[in-house]
């Protein structure tokens, strides 16, 4: 009772109080009793019980704990457990005070439990005092409760209020409850402050007196380690699981929690010496379904209760009705409080429409039912006795599990393929592969949408990946903050991983939030779209670098959980989108430029297995691509969709002038030819945007400032837009001294008046289109018609996948090939696989000639190209034809080990020989199909670029229509066999066959001598080049260099030094 008095002075005040007492209710003379020692100090005390009587405390300690688990649902063991240590506080001498922690997630009823508590302990609410952790979160917020310490103004006359409440009578100075409510956001100097009453019961306020501890629970609150003691998909869990894990921890293990620090939050870690002053530690239940209802039934009486005595009306609340505005507002990991706060706010709109629509008189009904109208909406139906028409309002929305069921998030659903069209442009078919990849996944069972949807999205730079994110975030989210778009081709080590995930704990660093930290703590209630762009480029070419960062990603993925290096906290991706993107299709469509060519080939590898194919090639792991919901190929941007795009990039720049008065117009053909010099397919949407916002924006400035005095009040300058650029449509210039000139060009008018204009040569901005003269251009179209018309794909097992003369870097054009199937594995090499390989290869330069135009330096790639096949063929398959190869010795780089000059020259030779028979095969191939070279090359004359099928077609006809017989002439080129002579025609019709019989008017070397003759060996032996070849000229005499020739191969043949011819 005075402890503040110490044992002598306490006694005597005692004698005193008891004196005084018994005095008043039974005058002088009487005696005092030990039994009257108790029951005045039980009346000081404010006990309902007599402390002297043992049967009685226990009868106490029992009644307590039945009373509070009428109020309080779900949490009996924290009830027994405070119960348990007050009775302790009772019976000990020494120590007067006994505190515990009580954990758990939010919503809980944490706080309601030890307010019920103290309200039933002490009968009193005055006997109970809560400090908010918010309240005291900083050193200058202490003031309130321990007053201002001496020297400061005021600190002898305020107190503060927790040393108020501890000197009050009627409130903690006989015994109280102390409520530290999520006490974890206290700040550490609290800690020093209120450390001395947990361990010595006593504490010192601002003033330099000292308060104790009489009788007093010091009971505290936290939510800390919420992700820890409530886990993600824990209302899926059965209820043994459930009840198994909230019996787990242990109390060091809820000391841990409090001790550890929680970087980014509000929540602070609690000194673990005042922890170890501490009684006990104790996690809340969570509230199951079935303690939900039975908690809404106690709360929906005492609503009724209350109701009653403010208004005088009695209401009835259907169990139907009151189950389920507590139920559509539950998820068990958010607690009571937000169902709960649901529950009371129909409630009284109920009451206050019913209020508002009738005069009700004392003790008058009202009956608040659910039903359901005939549209299927629900309503709380609104009836009084003796009225016949009742009212309605609308009840709230249900949470319905079956997603199918779900009528608001179905129609959210239904209207998203729209909307992304309408802000992706020319995505029809990529927008439709993620709708579907979303749709499958919200309308999925609840107990299935455990981890977040991952999709893989490739595409080209600038097509649109961004702007996906946001309208996505936007539809489904309500707000395009909802959308992360963090770039991941800058983590090129894996040291730079803390840039993106954190740094671990104790490096520079752990203590800060990065982006995507911050926006998965921001949005993880909700949820949002994260899109990580360029992932692909992540970790450079360094393979092992690549996997290891890719592997980060897997727990996230998969488990749908994220815990920063720095952290316990684990957080909940379950309602998350991840849009991982490439730019690896770039290199798919590098060099095309006709729309129709660079959809050809999006819709020949937009497949599952190719994307698959494509990402493997850049580094991507499979265990990675395999936790995506789908790969998918993103559909390039056509000049008419990049037509609309600009119209979309330019809008907000026509409003913003139109607000000041400007009127910015641009005509269609202006616009599509704007579009046609500014649009690179290399930056996409982006080269557009760019020119928009860098430079045509601040050109209308300049013509605004430049007319703008011109203009009367209210009226509107016009400013047209024009675009002039001197490129040809055409792949190639008539005049090799073209130099392209791209003009913008600003007229400013008032009234249809012209009054300024303003033009800039900006030719340096529009990207750069290589055009080639008119002859390199029919050159180039021989080379690559001679590519694809010489390729034999049941040989080869490959066909032409497109074929074009607008190609890049140091490429005029090229033909590129695909399998004949995706589906069928392609057959391993065969000599004469190679051989039609390498003749294809060759087949280009060759073209080029039988056209009757001179070699040029493209026959150096191709014949690199044969020459490495060759040696392949020789070095690592060791000649499959025969083994004579077979015992070479490569390294793993397939370089020869044991060289010697004999091997070396034996090679060179072999590899000459069969570059050779390969060159000989193109030019029987060319002639073969010399109809089909021309019309091919007609048509990229026309076209510059053909698909597949548009190649295959002309192909086809060409050779249908054939009706005669290609052959070589005289001077190399290709003629039909009609317009050669007689005298050529039995050696035009085999030029390279391996016996060549020549006949001459002036023969110094026999003819049985040159029949003999092997051109193929002679070339090898008289070092000529192998794509020089000798031929005589018909009816007349035999050429001078060609003689000459011959004759050194004669010689060579013959072991002879010289000789006549």
């Amino acid at each position: 009772l005075y402890r503040n008095l110490g044992p002598i002075n306490g006694s005597i005040r005692l004698m005193q109080d008891v004196a005084i007492r018994v005095l008043r209710e039974e005058g002088v003379g009487a005696y005092v009793t030990e039994e009257k020692v108790y029951e005045v100090a039980q009346s000081i005390l404010g006990f309902p019980v007599n402390l002297l009587n043992g049967s009685a405390i226990a009868e106490y300690i029992s009644s307590i704990k039945q009373k509070a688990k009428l109020d309080i649902h779900g949490q009996d063991h924290i009830i027994d457990k405070v119960a348990d240590m007050w009775a302790q506080v009772l019976e000990d001498n020494e120590r007067s005070l006994r505190a515990g922690m009580i954990m758990g997630g939010m919503g809980l009823g944490k706080t309601d439990l030890v307010n019920v508590l103290g309200k039933v302990i002490f009968n009193s609410p005055e006997r109970v005092h809560r400090i908010r952790g918010e309240e005291v979160n900083s050193k200058d917020n202490l003031w309130t409760q321990f007053g201002a310490t001496i020297g400061y103004k005021g600190a002898d006359k305020t107190p503060g209020r927790l040393m108020e409440w501890l000197e009050n009578p009627v409130g903690g100075k006989f015994g109280g409850v102390l409520l530290l409510d999520n006490i974890d956001k206290a700040d550490a100097k609290f800690w020093e402050r209120i450390s001395g009453l947990l361990e010595n019961g006593q504490i010192t306020g601002g003033d330099g007196n000292v308060r104790h501890a009489n009788n007093l629970l010091v009971l505290m609150t936290s939510s800390k380690g919420h992700e820890i003691l409530v886990p993600r998909g824990i209302e899926n869990w059965p209820l043994a699981k459930l009840e198994a894990h909230e019996n787990s921890f242990s109390e060091s293990q809820l000391k841990d929690i409090l001790a550890d620090v929680t970087v980014g939050t509000d929540e602070s870690a609690i000194d673990s010496n005042v922890l170890n002053l501490l009684d006990f530690f104790s996690l809340a239940h969570l509230i199951t379904p079935e303690k939900l209802l039975a908690i809404a039934e106690i709360k929906t009486d005492l609503w009724k209760e209350q109701t009653y005595k403010k208004r005088k009306l009695h209401i009835h609340v259907s169990d139907r009705l009151r189950d389920y505005l507590i139920s559509s507002g539950y998820r068990m990991q958010e607690g009571f409080r937000s169902p709960y706060k649901q529950l009371l706010k129909y409630l009284n709109k109920a009451r206050d429409a019913a209020t508002q629509n009738w005069n009700f008189k004392r003790n008058d009904h009202v009956n608040l039912d659910l039903v359901q109208t005939e549209d299927k909406s629900l309503k709380i139906m609104i009836s009084v006795e003796e009225q016949n028409d009742p009212i309605y309002i609308d009840a709230p929305e249900e949470i319905i599990d079956n997603p199918l069921e779900n009528e608001k998030e179905l129609e959210k659903l239904s209207g998203l393929l729209d909307y992304l069209n309408s802000r992706v442009y020319g995505w029809e078919e990529t927008n439709q592969a993620i709708f579907d990849a979303i749709f499958s996944y919200r309308t999925s069972p609840k107990k299935l949408r455990n981890r977040p949807l991952s999709i893989m999205l490739v595409g080209s730079t600038g097509t649109g990946k961004s702007e996906l994110a946001k309208a996505l975030a936007k539809h489904l989210y309500g707000n395009e903050k909802a959308a992360l778009i963090q770039h991941m081709g800058e983590i090129t080590e894996a040291g730079e991983k803390s840039t993106i995930f954190g740094s671990a704990r104790g490096y520079a660093g752990s203590n800060d939030l990065t982006a995507l930290e911050q926006f998965v703590r921001t949005h993880e209630r909700t949820g949002g779209v994260i899109l990580l762009d360029v992932i692909s480029n992540m970790g450079g070419g360094n393979l092992q670098t690549k996997e290891a960062l890719f592997k980060l990603f897997y727990g996230m993925i998969e488990e749908g959980t994220w815990t920063p290096p720095s952290r316990k906290k684990s957080y909940d991706l379950s309602k998350f989108i991840f849009v991982f993107t490439g730019n690896d299709g770039e290199k798919l469509f590098q060099g095309l430029s006709a729309d129709e060519m660079r959809l050809a080939v999006w819709k020949a590898n937009n497949k599952k297995e190719r994307i698959r194919e494509i990402l493997r090639n850049a580094g991507i792991p499979e265990a990675f691509l395999g936790r995506m919901a789908d790969l998918i190929l993103a559909k390039p941007l056509t000049v008419e969709v990049m037509k609309q795009v600009t119209e979309k990039l330019i809008a907000p720049t026509r409003e913003a002038f139109a607000s000041h008065g400007v009127e910015l117009e641009i005509s269609k053909p202006h616009l599509d030819q704007f579009v046609q010099s500014f649009f690179s397919q290399d930056k996409g949407a982006r080269s557009l945007r760019d020119m928009i916002e860098e430079k045509l924006i601040g050109w209308v400035g300049q013509l605004y400032l430049q007319v703008r005095s011109k203009a009367k009040p209210n009226q509107k300058i016009k400013i047209q837009l024009k675009v002039f650029d001197n490129l040809p449509n055409t792949a190639y210039v008539e005049d090799s001294s073209f130099s392209r000139e791209v003009k913008v060009q600003l007229d400013a008018s008032i009234d249809d008046q012209w009054v300024g204009s303003l033009e800039r040569e900006v030719g340096s901005y529009a990207p750069h289109k290589t055009r080639m003269t008119k002859e390199a251009t029919v050159i180039t179209a021989y080379h690559e018609s001679g590519h694809a018309n010489s390729n034999d794909p049941s040989v080869t097992g490959e066909k032409i996948a497109y074929v074009t003369i607008k190609g890049s870097g140091g490429n005029l054009g090229y033909a590129r090939y695909e399998p004949l199937s995706m589906d069928v594995a392609s057959d391993n090499y065969t000599r004469t696989k190679l051989l039609y390989k390498m003749a294809s290869i060759l087949a280009g330069q060759r073209a080029q000639q039988l056209a009757g135009f001179e070699p040029d330096s493209g026959w150096e790639s191709d014949l690199h190209s044969v020459r490495n096949l060759a040696y392949n063929y020789f070095v690592r398959w060791g000649d499959l034809a025969n083994s004579s190869t077979a015992s070479l010795i490569a390294d793993k780089n397939h370089k020869l080990i044991l060289e010697s000059d004999e091997i070396k020259n034996s090679l060179q030779q072999k590899i000459a020989s069969m570059v050779i028979e390969a060159d000989e095969l193109a030019v029987k191939l060319l002639l073969k199909n010399w109809s089909a070279v021309e019309a091919v090359k007609n048509a990229l004359l026309v076209k510059s670029e053909l698909s597949d099928e548009e190649y295959s077609k002309i192909r086809s006809e060409a050779l249908a229509n054939e009706t005669e017989e290609w052959v070589l002439s005289d001077t190399g080129r290709a003629i039909k066999k009609s317009q050669a002579t007689r005298r050529w025609q039995d050696f035009l019709s085999s030029p390279f066959s391996r016996q060549i019989t020549y006949k001459s008017k002036i023969p110094s070397i026999s003819q049985s001598e040159l029949v003999d003759i092997s051109l193929n060996e002679a070339f090898l032996s008289s070092n000529l080049q192998p794509d020089t070849y000798i031929y005589g000229k018909p009816n007349s005499d035999i050429d001078i260099l060609s003689a000459k020739g011959l004759e050194r191969c004669s010689r060579i043949l013959s072991g002879q030094n010289q000789g006549d011819i």
